[in-house]
């Protein structure tokens, strides 16, 4: 997407607007076969999490996310983790 990014903002809201066609076009054509589905369902994920990553980007760039939240995020995840195992 960077590479979008530097040759402007029409290509890259192209490729975001296409990438959109085609999930309306899958689902509108081949909604009902379950694999069509399933990809639909996988490709939102990546994009929902691509977004959500984009967000703490956001919220770490303008400051509103400390690197000690951070720190305190990973050693959350550690006990976690820990207690899961």
């Amino acid at each position: 997407m960077a590479g979008l990014l530097d040759l402007g903002n029409a290509p890259f809201l192209g490729v975001k607007i296409a990438v959109g066609a085609i999930a309306a076009i899958v689902l509108s054509h081949w909604g009902h076969y379950k694999i069509a589905r399933y990809g639909i369902t996988v490709t939102l994920a990546i994009y929902l999490g691509l977004m959500v990553i984009h967000i703490f980007t956001g919220l770490t760039a303008f400051g509103l996310i400390t690197d000690a939240m951070i720190d305190n995020a990973s050693s959350m995840t550690t006990v976690v983790f820990a207690l899961i195992n």
